[in-house]
């Protein structure tokens, strides 16, 4: 049995060394990357494991089940072992490099033990535990009080962005539905915009009351769909990557002509599309037996690279439902249900 743990284990015992080891040396250097290193090389650990087939396949009846078993509590132990490290580098070094992985490590394990997909949770993770340090740091400098509050608004803009969006994630692996994608970043995108309209407050330079007419149409637009979505008149999704415009506009088609729903249907402009005015969309606007519309528009993702704006990587999908579930009809929310479904996308807030 020993044996066979070991042969089963043994990319797990060779990545943890070099895990180990690179942990050590970045104690003694004290440096952010090596950590990273370290911790990624022990999350690969886990990785290195072989599946449950693997396990099946290569080793005897008798101690399969005992195999996978083993496999299961080296998982966790290596997230045990993460922040077990994180702590002891805080406890040597206690500066801002090692708080900021012990409480990211401690964020994503937990919610992980907790059965949040790993995926849905690293990016925002990291933002809310780099917020939580941003607090910290400004609030122990000695900055004037209304700068504080300023620079604070702006860095909560993405740590309470964050925060919500990890609620979110823990509540959906639960079955319950919370806060839309686009009320957390509306959210956060009001703190933004406010920002130059406090420092605007605070300074009457022109670079201020330039930057804060930008800031108040942010703030405002962001508290138009606020109002929208918790009035229930609008309803909003997004799916990052897929270019699924087409294929999403025919699936919605044969579920409303299956359903037997008056609509119709604006097709992309092609003159838009080629002169780049607005990305391609369809809109469905529903007649009969009820009066609704779903806009699906592609979400193209662009970036600019050595200032050149062009797009990056596979487009998205933005999907907008008028009105939402909770003033739609139960034959609509039914309808919209599937049609996300369809789509790999969360039903939850159609469904209850």
């Amino acid at each position: 049995m020993l044996f066979s743990a070991i042969k089963m284990a043994r990319n797990w015992l060779i990545l943890f060394s070099v895990s180990l080891t690179i942990f050590i040396y970045s104690l003694y250097k004290n440096n952010f990357i090596l950590y990273a290193v370290s911790y990624i090389t022990l999350g690969l650990a886990q990785l290195a494991l072989p599946s449950d087939m693997k396990i099946a396949k290569r080793f005897t009846s008798i101690v399969v089940g005992k195999l996978i078993s083993l496999k299961y509590a080296l998982i966790d132990l290596t997230k045990i072992i993460a922040v077990i490290m994180a702590t002891i580098a805080f406890i040597i070094h206690v500066d801002y490099t090692t708080l900021f992985y012990l409480i990211y490590l401690l964020t994503v394990i937990s919610l992980v033990f907790l059965k949040v997909p790993f995926e849905r949770i690293l990016l925002p993770a990291a933002l809310f535990s780099a917020g939580i340090i941003g607090n910290y740091f400004v609030a122990v400098k000695g900055d004037p009080i209304t700068i504080k509050v300023a620079i604070i608004l702006l860095i909560n803009s993405f740590t309470i962005s964050s925060l919500l969006y990890l609620i979110k994630a823990y509540r959906e692996a639960k079955g319950k539905t919370f806060l839309l994608t686009g009320q957390i970043a509306s959210i956060g995108l009001i703190m933004v915009g406010l920002f130059p309209l406090i420092m605007l407050a605070i300074s009457k330079e022109i670079y201020w009351m330039i930057i804060s007419v930008i800031g108040a149409f942010i703030t405002c637009s962001s508290a138009y769909y606020l109002a929208l979505t918790f009035s229930g008149n609008l309803w909003t999704a997004q799916i990052y990557h897929g270019d699924l415009l087409n294929e999403a506009a025919d699936i919605l088609s044969r579920i409303l002509q299956r359903e037997k729903v008056v609509y119709d249907v604006k097709e992309p402009s092609s003159f838009l599309i080629a002169m780049r005015i607005a990305p391609p969309r369809y809109e469905f606007n529903i007649l009969s037996p009820f009066k609704a519309k779903i806009v699906l528009r592609k979400w193209i993702h662009r970036a600019r690279v050595r200032s050149i704006h062009m797009e990056v990587c596979e487009p998205g999908l933005i999907i907008e439902v008028k009105p939402g579930p909770k003033k739609a009809d139960p034959y609509f929310k039914k309808i919209v249900a599937e049609f996300l479904e369809r789509l790999n996308t969360s039903p939850l807030d159609w469904k209850t």
